[in-house]
């Protein structure tokens, strides 16, 4: 399922019209070469798999904290997870929280590769907090965009939909003391349905 959401603004639809009239063209003449409209009508399928948004059944539980984000861990120190998402992860985020929107902001900024080091800092990024738990999407190398769909003082549900990454890059969340973390460096994840720890809130 592709949701109007991920559609939404200039990506997935532009670039699906723009492959189906090379193929078109080529095969028609406008192009001189067909190996060119098959690679832009190749390149038009893959679009809505770059941009799919398949829906996500969150565990039960209290205290349950998921991942934001499809992707491996590639980090875990101290009461923060990283999360690379690849070109062909899921680009959709997912609130590992019930609770609150306190904070939506976004900050321009390069666009290093996701393993660089400093990227999280660096790189054009958003973040969300939901009751304490920080969610920052960070723009890479081909990930040029990224989408907040919160707003501040919006009530969200454990795993909605709260933003994507065009084309993937990295996901860091950043929680409160009271957290005890379960999950693994090179541990694959889902957005909205991995249980990246447990929050010992009162």
């Amino acid at each position: 399922m592709i949701s109007p959401k991920v559609w939404g603004g200039y990506s997935a639809g532009f670039l699906l019209l723009a492959g189906l009239f090379g193929f078109l063209a080529s095969a028609t003449g406008l192009l001189p070469s067909l190996v060119l409209g098959i690679v832009s009508f190749s390149a038009s399928c893959l679009v809505p798999y770059f941009f799919r948004d398949p829906e996500r059944r969150p565990p039960e539980g209290e205290g349950l904290v998921l991942s934001p984000a499809d992707g491996k861990v590639s980090e875990v120190e101290g009461g923060k997870v990283g999360i690379f998402m690849s070109l062909w992860d899921v680009h959709v985020i997912r609130s590992p929280v019930r609770g609150r929107v306190v904070l939506v902001e976004e900050r321009p900024g390069g666009h290093f590769p996701a393993f660089f080091p400093g990227a999280s800092s660096k790189n054009a990024r958003a973040d969300v907090v939901v009751d304490g738990v920080r969610v920052r999407m960070i723009a890479g190398a081909l990930a040029r965009k990224v989408d907040c769909w919160v707003g501040e003082g919006q009530e969200v549900e454990r795993g909605e939909r709260i933003g994507m990454i065009r084309f993937g890059s990295r996901v860091e969340v950043t929680f409160p003391e009271e957290v005890k973390l379960t999950v693994k460096v090179g541990e694959r994840v889902r957005a909205g349905e991995t249980v990246l720890g447990m929050l010992y809130g009162p």
